[in-house]
């Protein structure tokens, strides 16, 4: 089995994420699942990100815009308890299930944490890294983290200003080139 390997920020505002293949974004935000009177959107096996149904460890939840469309107290924490929150923990997840190449996949993390939250990275990378199971839509997933790195946010600004969307270098100034 290939090792896929994720770019992935679930950020305040949004979870973005990228594979060689895949690319993701959807509103960082869950709530719990309630009965829906009107369940349209919602079909077994389809991994929209408009309509998301997560079950996690028993509970079952609205992730991104069903949490806000049709979510009962849709939650988006925005301070530094959010990093170690369950609600981190099923945007992460379920960021990387809609990456997953396969329900059942081997995948090398990459994702970043704000400056003052960086003092969270050991436990992201021992929370993480292991095997995660989680159903999306009606799809199990057995998702292996072989490795997490975490890299703090504006690492990935100034990467992003010296290579191109290849990740080769680019130029800078008067013909100089970053190696």
């Amino acid at each position: 089995m290939k090792t896929t390997i994720v770019a992935l920020d679930c950020g305040f505002g949004f979870c973005k994420g990228v594979t060689e293949n895949r690319e993701l974004i959807f509103p960082s935000i869950i709530s719990a699942a309630v009965q829906r009177t009107f369940g349209e959107g919602v079909k077994d096996g389809i991994l929209d990100p408009k309509n998301l149904i997560v079950t996690y460890q028993d509970e079952t939840f609205f992730v991104g815009e069903l949490a806000l469309n049709q979510g009962h107290y849709p939650r988006a924490t925005l301070d530094k308890s959010r990093t170690r929150s369950r609600e981190m923990e099923i945007l992460f997840l379920t960021s990387l299930a809609l990456l997953s190449p396969a329900p059942v996949a081997t995948l090398k993390v990459v994702t970043g944490l704000p400056v003052t939250d960086f003092g969270d990275r050991e436990w992201v990378v021992e929370h993480f890294t292991g095997t995660h199971e989680l159903t999306v839509n009606g799809v199990p997933f057995k998702l292996t983290l072989a490795s997490v790195a975490v890299i703090p946010q504006p690492y990935g600004s100034y990467m992003n200003a010296l290579l191109d969307e290849r990740g080769a270098d680019v130029k800078i100034g008067r013909g100089m080139v970053l190696s």
